[in-house]
């Protein structure tokens, strides 16, 4: 009688464990800080130069994650033209908030650097933001001497939002405990 009771309260903590589990997973899931890649579309500034390529930022817009950005075809002397790619050590990041992103080459000193102001704040949600051009504090493409090249069309950021990678795994983890408990309950039933 003993040993059933045992037996019978293990099952029910197991269930119990399980269901805390996925209760977790999920609820951590949806509170998860998404990560947001923003992609340039139709950034062409008056030296003639082009921005093509994204950047990941994170929902406090304290940290990009990830950039890789190419400026070409600029007429500027010495050129504008530049790769900001965070996986080259060259590139950095100076200014970032949800209005404001600059990237710069600054190995072995300044010498290229990317300003993207926006007309109104980037959110987590990744909904496209207008870039604002002009040369009065508006969107542009400088070379060391201090020569911009300033954005001259409707250039705009298009965002798409992913969740964490550590968000994911603890909801399969919350996943793969469910389906050990039901697959031990249709076992023992068998």
């Amino acid at each position: 009688m003993m040993e059933s009771t045992i037996s019978g309260f293990m099952k029910k903590s197991v269930k119990a464990l399980a269901f805390v589990s996925i209760l977790a997973a999920s609820s951590a899931c949806a509170w998860a800080v998404p990560v947001t890649t923003w992609t340039l579309s139709n950034v062409n500034f008056s030296d003639g130069a082009t921005a093509v390529g994204s950047f990941s930022i994170n929902s406090s817009f304290t940290a990009l994650t990830a950039w890789d950005i190419t400026v070409s075809g600029s007429t500027l002397t010495p050129t504008a033209n530049a790769h900001y790619d965070m996986g080259d050590g060259d590139s950095s990041f100076f200014t970032i908030s949800s209005t404001e992103v600059t990237l710069a080459i600054d190995v072995p000193s300044f010498a290229q650097e990317l300003i993207l102001i926006l007309t109104s704040p980037m959110t987590s949600a990744g909904t496209p933001v207008n870039l604002q051009g002009g040369p009065s504090a508006g969107t542009d493409d400088c070379n060391q001497p201090g020569q911009c090249g300033f954005l001259n069309t409707s250039g705009q950021l298009i965002g798409s939002a992913v969740p964490e990678p550590s968000s994911v795994l603890l909801f399969l983890s919350g996943a793969c405990v469910l389906g050990f408990v039901l697959y031990r309950r249709k076992r023992a039933l068998a």
